[in-house]
């Protein structure tokens, strides 16, 4: 097979969801280089389980449902940098770079310099998919890249407990226990959370959240919950984008709860009756979907996916956020049929890291 080449010699590969159960990995042309460009080869790429199976199976809500395959998956990763453009100053060859381009083997982004809460007027009005994040140089270990590749799916779990607005004394309960889940739980930790509370199927995934530090694990969600004998809120955060298990989390929401959607709702809720499960029991439902995040405003502490990310990568980096949970295995890139297989069959738990090595 003929490589297709950058123009300056760069071989390229990505993986592509070709149809149904069918992901492939083809060959592609990278742009040139800009000025303001610099070239990744990729380390490190990490599924987000729930959400690539969900569009390599064509569930509803996915792109590959609504308007049919193929489909690039893939959206959180780091890259080494070896070659920048012309105008890039505060970049150089062998910088490590996090970034939210899909599963591919070389990617071209720009990566801005952070500003206090200005991006530079460059960057302002690009896709964040064009962005990346310059890591700290002292991030080296395969352990520590492999853990920071994951940044995107933390900055998922960040976004909704930003929109939960947890405060001290508040009692969390994460429904659904994948890598958005167990993060999710670390973080709820963080903003003054009394309590976290786990709620999962599979005792992998109990296991799991007992190792990230949640207070109580169960296989279905409690419901002897008492508000009246508590301080504090009670927020629980559906993380699992299952139907059925959403019908359950709103049917024992205790009173007064908020409810916030954080896993993608892959269908509808048939048969739902408002009524006596929203209404008569004055639970608040919050829709937390991150590409629907409204302009920032530090103000009233709306803040940009942009800072988001460089807030968890730190923690990440600093050991404030251990993502070594919600991680599963890691496999060459190689085996990527075996490992998507795997996912569709539901036998893997955690997000499964990929290695590129020179590929």
């Amino acid at each position: 097979m003929t490589r297709m080449l950058h123009p300056q010699g760069t071989p390229a590969s990505r993986l592509i969801f070709k149809a149904k159960r069918q992901p492939v990995i083809e060959e592609f042309s990278l742009s040139p280089l800009g000025e303001n460009d610099v070239l990744l080869r990729t380390e490190f790429s990490v599924i987000s389980p729930g959400t690539e199976r969900a569009f390599l199976l064509a569930e509803p809500n996915t792109d590959p449902h609504e308007v049919g395959f193929p489909f690039a998956p893939g959206y959180s990763n780091v890259g080494r940098v070896i070659e920048i453009g012309s105008s890039v100053k505060h970049i150089q060859p062998g910088d490590m770079i996090a970034t939210m381009t899909p599963h591919q083997s070389h990617s071209i982004v720009c990566v801005p310099e952070l500003n206090g809460q200005h991006l530079g007027n460059v960057f302002d009005k690009m896709p964040h998919s064009q962005l990346g994040w310059k890591l700290p140089s002292s991030t080296t270990t395969e352990n520590e890249l492999s853990q920071i590749a994951a940044f995107m799916i933390a900055t998922v779990s960040l976004y909704g407990i930003r929109i939960a607005k947890i405060d001290f004394g508040d009692h969390v309960t994460i429904v659904g226990l994948g890598p958005i889940g167990l993060i999710a739980g670390q973080l709820a930790m963080r903003a003054g959370a009394t309590s976290v509370t786990g709620v999962a199927g599979d005792a992998r995934l109990r296991e799991a959240a007992t190792q990230s530090g949640f207070d109580h694990v169960h296989k279905t969600m409690p419901t002897d919950y008492n508000p009246q004998s508590n301080f504090g809120c009670h927020i629980v955060i559906e993380c699992t984008g299952r139907v059925e298990s959403l019908i359950d989390t709103i049917e024992k929401c205790p009173q007064g709860a908020t409810l916030v959607l954080l896993g993608c709702t892959r269908g509808a809720l048939p048969d739902v009756n408002f009524y006596n499960l929203i209404q008569r029991k004055a639970i608040t439902i919050i829709g937390a979907h991150q590409p629907t995040r409204t302009e920032p405003n530090y103000l009233e502490r709306r803040v940009s996916l942009y800072r988001d990310a460089r807030i968890v990568i730190e923690m990440i980096a600093n050991g404030k956020l251990d993502i070594g949970p919600a991680l599963g295995i890691t496999s060459d890139i190689d085996q990527f049929q075996t490992v998507y297989e795997s996912i569709c069959n539901r036998e893997l738990t955690g997000a499964v890291v990929f290695k590129w090595n020179e590929h």
